[in-house]
């Protein structure tokens, strides 16, 4: 990135390229894309082609597992170009496609995996719009569409997200040539190769298997749910604090959800200490169906009966009338010892 441009000066970019993967990738292509007021000068590795802001290097593998090729490029700055005078700063852009030597994509697919295919056997030799040759007339339509930048007649590569643009760029151009469309297409490779594509394979018999369990999964988390949830904060301005009559207090806040469409009234339980004395400010606890309700709640124990300093206890939420709408949370009581 240029945030400065001088003009005519010269700006050196560094491009690194490493083979993060666990397969050697040649060929290894490297395409920068000069932004507007930059024009490619020398690098030290001699590019393929250079057109217009385009530099390319077809290849600059092999590359092994975790080797890396640097290439020092240098720029110069347009004249007239300044920070005024052009959208600044000036991002170069680079895009680099490695390929496994046996010319398989890596991606997660198989040959039956449905992709967006280059017919090869219809396009080549590029035409370049004459009568001989195949279809394809070279005009980069494909490529210039392309939101990653990448040739999909080079093959499926791992940059390419399946946006079609180059599908219809290339219906385009087939429809003014008066070719067929679907030179470029959503195919396969066994397509691409005069194969069938086969629908029914063992990755689809796993992949549906494991939908329909995570689908069974969820119905039955849905229909087996307690409509009735309990949250139980401390009061945190306090550990605990000794009442007149010398019991140990504890406060908190329990929020209930009410998740049924109905309201319920509800019978609060405390356990973990023997002795333990629960106080509520409210005659009973309703909550309306939908509704959220926060109830302050004291917990009194004589200190005799504490153990030790943090004990757990259990708070038991049960509707009136309707035991199935139980629910347990668990808490820390806390005392002097």
């Amino acid at each position: 990135t240029l945030v400065q441009p001088t003009p005519g000066g010269v700006t050196v970019f560094t491009l690194t390229i490493n083979n993060t993967g666990n397969v050697t990738l040649d060929p290894t292509q490297v395409v920068d894309t000069l932004p507007a007021g930059l024009t490619y000068q020398v690098s030290d590795i001699m590019p393929s082609s250079v057109v217009g802001q385009t530099v390319t290097w077809n290849n600059v593998g092999p590359l092994a597992p975790g080797a890396s090729v640097t290439i020092n490029m240098n720029a110069t700055v347009d004249p007239g170009v300044t920070a005024s005078s052009c959208n600044v700063p000036l991002t170069n852009t680079v895009v680099v496609t490695g390929t496994p030597p046996n010319g398989d994509d890596v991606i997660a697919g198989d040959a039956d995996t449905v992709i967006i295919g280059y017919d090869e056997k219809r396009g080549e030799p590029r035409s370049l719009g004459v009568d001989e040759g195949g279809d394809c007339i070279d005009c980069y339509r494909c490529v210039e569409v392309c939101p990653t930048g990448i040739d999909i007649r080079n093959g499926l590569q791992y940059e390419c997200i399946a946006c079609s643009a180059c599908i219809d760029a290339c219906d385009d151009v087939m429809g003014k040539m008066g070719y067929d469309k679907g030179l470029i297409k959503y195919t396969t490779e066994h397509e691409m190769k005069g194969g069938k594509t086969r629908l029914i394979r063992p990755r689809i018999v796993i992949y549906a298997t494991v939908l329909l369990a995570i689908m069974a999964l969820f119905a039955w988390s849905v229909m087996t749910r307690t409509p009735l949830g309990l949250d139980v904060i401390r009061d945190r301005n306090q550990l605990y604090r000794e009442t007149s009559e010398g019991l140990i207090e504890n406060v908190y806040i329990l929020k209930i959800l009410n998740m049924d469409n109905v309201a319920h009234t509800y019978t609060l339980k405390v356990s973990g200490i023997e002795g333990l004395r629960l106080h509520l400010d409210m005659p009973e606890i309703r909550v309306a169906g939908g509704g959220v309700m926060e109830l302050p709640v004291r917990l009194q124990v004589e200190e005799g009966d504490l153990d030790m300093r943090s004990t757990e206890i259990s708070f038991e939420l049960v509707a009136d009338g309707n035991s199935a709408l139980t629910v347990v949370e668990e808490a820390r009581f806390l005392g002097p010892k």
